[in-house]
Parts: structure tokens; sequence; C-alpha cells
């Protein structure tokens, strides 16, 4: 199941070099849930959304 989207690369990479840098930071103040555990080998964006608590195998 899944939406059959994928976010550009561009966006995955800059979000990458923003936010997942800084998550922890930004976790603490309340924006993230708790990190999200990706399959081995996963792409970025799914290492991305993993990282900010969004990702749902």
């Amino acid at each position: 199941m899944g939406l059959g989207y994928s976010l550009p690369d561009d966006l995955v990479d800059n979000l990458w070099e923003q936010v997942a840098r800084n998550i922890e930071m930004w976790r603490g103040f309340g924006v993230f849930p708790p990190e999200v555990p990706v399959s081995e080998g996963a792409n970025r964006e799914v290492q991305l959304l993993g990282k900010a608590g969004y990702w749902r195998a």
C-alpha cells in the first residue's frame, strides 16, 4: 500500500542537509515523533521519513 508518489531528489537532499543533521534538536521541541526504523539499504527519502518518525512500512 502506498501513494505511488516520491519527493523530488533535490527536495530530499535539501531536507537532509537542513533538517536531518539537527533532527534531535527539532524532536526535543516536539516537532518530530520518535525515529522509526527503516530497512537496511532504504533510499534517502525513506531514511529521511524514518528519521523524522513518519515512515510506515
